[in-house]
């Protein structure tokens, strides 16, 4: 009985298939739990494979009205975007072959280019922090005292002295920026690395504008020593409220 039944129900399935020749792999809506000539489930899944029905998942409507209603619930998907994680660049070179830089804002790849991140703003204070959490709260706290960031840019976590010195570099170099602001909280990094990094960029680069640091951490009392005994303008913070408030405050002097 059953081998004439699964035969009838494969009939069934074939005709269903051509007629719904239409539908594709990413169609279909909302599963109903819907019997037909007695069949488990597991022998309906077996059947529609093996004859060709291709939507994934459909709907037995009883009315023209259910049908159409079921229609309306449809999700088209127009468009997808994946993203890549930087960090597996070194074992998926030929994804990252395809990387199409002209796109690009070239500030952006060039701090790339030294392991930095940075995101232009609309503001006129330069915010380089270490951490991407950091930075949004540094930009965060600017804003609530009256100041606007015009960028953040994330040092990370391997710290080098050139990494600071290009660094400011990059953020000298925008004409919008009227005042810097420092803001490190040294876990991994070296705190006195990144004073040593500030005081060089300072000295070459000819700092023109207000520059306010505040450093935390790791080695942070060989790190204030630096700056404190380079005889540079430098601005230093207890905290990062006094950090923001200083900075701020340094371009309404101007």
């Amino acid at each position: 009985m059953a081998a004439p039944m699964a035969a009838q129900a494969g009939k069934v399935l074939r005709s269903f298939a051509i007629r719904t020749s239409l539908l594709n792999r990413t169609q279909g809506v909302q599963v109903t739990s819907r019997r037909w000539l007695n069949l488990q489930e597991y022998q309906s899944k077996k059947l529609m494979a093996d004859n060709g029905v291709t939507v994934q998942r459909f709907f037995v409507a009883d009315s023209a009205s259910d049908a159409l209603q079921a229609a309306k619930r449809l999700i088209v998907c127009f468009d997808a975007k994946i993203n890549f994680d930087d960090n597996a660049e070194f074992r998926q070179k030929e994804i990252f072959a395809m990387d199409d830089t002209s796109e690009t804002d070239p500030i952006e790849s060039e701090a790339a280019s030294y392991d930095l991140k940075y995101i232009g703003m609309e503001g006129n204070i330069a915010c380089f922090v270490n951490g991407a959490g950091l930075a949004m709260a540094t930009c965060d706290i600017i804003d609530l005292y009256g100041g606007k960031p015009a960028n953040f840019l994330d040092l990370g976590g391997g710290v080098k002295e050139a990494q600071v010195y290009q660094a400011f570099k990059l953020l000298t170099a925008d004409p919008k920026v009227e005042a810097i602001l420092v803001n490190i909280f040294g876990g991994i990094v070296n705190c006195a690395i990144v004073a040593n990094g500030i005081t060089k960029a300072c000295r070459e680069l000819e700092l023109k504008v207000p520059l306010v640091v505040r450093l935390e951490g790791t080695n942070v009392t060989e790190a204030k020593r630096i700056l404190s005994e380079s005889g540079l303008p430098i601005t230093s913070a207890n905290n990062l409220d006094d950090a923001a408030k200083k900075a701020v405050a340094s371009i309404s002097k101007k």
